[in-house]
């Protein structure tokens, strides 16, 4: 079993926003399997999707709770996030490391006191944003403007197959 966490925020205001990925990819999978259930089954593996119920900044809460309840190791984790460190609409798979600043995963870490869990990164960096060291907290919670959304489309739709194709490529790696 396998616990798949997309990280957010909480209400309609961040709906869509750069920050809710996670969210996104969580709703994308239970879609694609269709209904909003909670459990599915990939092949042989059953997956548990679920979205944090906290803000991001506070996500390792959630995470610990999950897990508690589910009876799933950190290896058996994969917490899906945006990444200011990457393009927009590349997708990496990491395991282990350190936050890079995400707040969301720096949560995790502290809560879980470890991280040995799987991410799926998914790229959140506009070429034409510039300044965006200044003004990080604002640029993650702003919406896509109109011409990144298909690239943002695209990378859920990856995103959804590298989870559902683990068992041959591990994550899309």
């Amino acid at each position: 079993m396998k616990l798949i966490i997309g990280l957010g925020n909480l209400g309609d205001q961040y709906d869509n926003t750069r920050h809710n990925l996670g969210f996104a990819v969580i709703d994308a999978l239970s879609h694609k399997f269709g209904d909003l259930k909670s459990k599915i089954k990939v092949g042989e593996e059953v997956l548990i999707l679920a979205k944090t119920e906290n803000f991001m900044n506070d996500s390792g809460i959630g995470v610990r709770k999950l897990m508690d309840f589910y009876k799933v190791n950190p290896e058996n984790v994969v917490i899906i996030h945006d990444d200011i460190d990457l393009k927009l609409g590349q997708l990496k798979v990491r395991h282990g490391g350190s936050s890079a600043g995400h707040k969301g995963v720096e949560s995790v870490i502290a809560k879980l006191g470890t991280d040995g869990f799987i991410r799926l990164r998914l790229g959140i960096a506009s070429e034409d944003h510039h300044g965006l060291a200044k003004n990080v907290e604002k640029f993650v919670v702003s919406p896509f403007d109109r011409h990144e959304k298909s690239k943002v489309k695209h990378m859920i739709k990856r995103a959804v197959l590298a989870i559902q194709s683990h068992k041959r490529q591990p994550y899309g790696a």
